[in-house]
């Protein structure tokens, strides 16, 4: 998703340079740097383009693909035991990734719908924060 994007003064004047701030939240199975690879070969004279990677992090599961079914797997099962259900795949990286690059099998939960996080006016409705602690309850009994 793009952050920023900045380069000249004047609308009716093209830029010498120009600055685009981007973020990658790759699919699963693939590495932020290979996702980088593919957009970056898309750059028509790349001697004109300097790059500056920020904070590069794995996707969830960090499985590779051929590990992909499987770390899929071990979600649900988790899933189940948690007696929850296993969501589509969310567009936003957390730390949880950090878990699953260690080994570890890991799952996004929260209560809340994610079209409501971090905007305006973000509410949850106390129904889902009491399921949500029901849950964290079973996970550590």
């Amino acid at each position: 998703n793009i952050g920023a994007f900045e380069g000249g003064q004047k609308a009716n004047m093209i830029a010498a340079s120009a600055t685009l701030r981007l973020g990658v939240r790759p699919p699963p199975g693939l590495a932020p740097q290979d996702a980088l690879a593919q957009l970056f070969a898309l750059v028509t004279d790349p001697a004109r383009v300097n790059f500056v990677p920020g904070f590069l992090a794995p996707p969830l599961p960090a499985a590779g693909a051929s590990q992909l079914a499987q770390a899929r797997m071990s979600g649900q099962a988790l899933a189940s035991r948690l007696g929850v259900t296993l969501g589509a795949a969310v567009d936003f990286w957390t730390e949880a990734a950090l878990f699953s690059a260690a080994g570890a099998t890991a799952l996004v939960f929260g209560p809340g719908d994610i079209a409501q996080a971090h905007t305006a006016g973000e509410w949850v409705a106390l129904a889902e924060l009491a399921g949500a602690a029901d849950v964290y309850r079973r996970m550590w009994s």
